[in-house]
């Protein structure tokens, strides 16, 4: 009887990754909070296996806006890392972003809903370095218009 059950369960299991990994990639928006001040923040994310390429844009205003490389690695517990390793400049003679970023999120979904959340951290400068800038980052899927 305990045989069965445990099929079922591993099964089950094997449905929700797959759910999990079809939801996960595409285009994300959200917001990233920097200092008490929110700013706009785009994700466009791939997956393959367990590597995760994307492209993050930060809108510091209507005009400007920071877009990075970043590369990370997709975790079992269906939490993500990311870490921002490469500037696309949009204009000519933009000024590089001031900091880089490290994500840490978490793929959570209920009824339908898909978010990420998690945390934000400068990279470059020790845990404990009291002028590291972190903060918090809310995203949800873009999902496709119906036309």
């Amino acid at each position: 009887m305990r045989f069965p059950l445990l099929l079922c369960s591993c099964l089950l299991l094997q449905v929700a990754l797959l759910q999990a990994q079809k939801h996960l990639e595409g285009p994300w928006e959200g917001v990233l909070i920097d200092q008490g001040r929110e700013y706009k923040v785009e994700l466009q994310l791939r997956k393959e296996g367990r590597r995760l390429t994307a492209q993050t844009y930060l809108y510091l205003s209507d005009t400007t806006v920071i877009a990075m490389e970043a590369n990370g690695i997709w975790h079992d517990d269906r939490s993500l890392n990311l870490y921002e390793n490469n500037w696309l400049p949009s204009e000519a003679g933009q000024a590089e972003p001031p900091l880089s970023r490290t994500y840490q999120l978490l793929y959570r979904r209920s009824f339908g809903e898909f978010f990420l959340e998690g945390w934000w951290q400068e990279q470059g400068k020790r845990y404990n370095d009291p002028q590291r800038r972190l903060g918090r980052i809310y995203l949800k899927p873009v999902l496709p218009t119906k036309a």
